[in-house]
């Protein structure tokens, strides 16, 4: 992931795996994504899934019911969920 946008060897792996996802009927979650650049290079790449400390460092189960809680009530509001979508927007607070 550190290389992708930069390598391309790391953005035609990207466009494989991509392929081959969309071609099995499936999705593709891109693990690893720490900066605004990969998330970016990965959305242009056709991958709409991804997780990483770009949108937040790993919970605890009670802290991660804590957030689909505060989610739920939040309901009415438009919420990003694309890879490049910042922090702020990818995970309630």
């Amino acid at each position: 992931m550190s290389r992708l946008g930069q390598d391309p060897n790391a953005d035609a792996i990207i466009r494989a795996v991509v392929g081959m996802t969309e071609a099995l009927g499936v999705r593709a979650n891109a693990e690893g994504v720490e900066t605004r650049t990969q998330a970016e290079a990965l959305r242009a790449q056709g991958c709409t899934e991804a997780q990483g400390f770009l949108y937040s460092r790993p919970v605890s189960g009670n802290a991660f019911d804590a957030l689909l809680r505060e989610g739920a009530k939040e309901q009415g509001e438009t919420r990003k969920t694309d890879p490049a979508a910042s922090p702020e927007q990818a995970v309630a607070s």
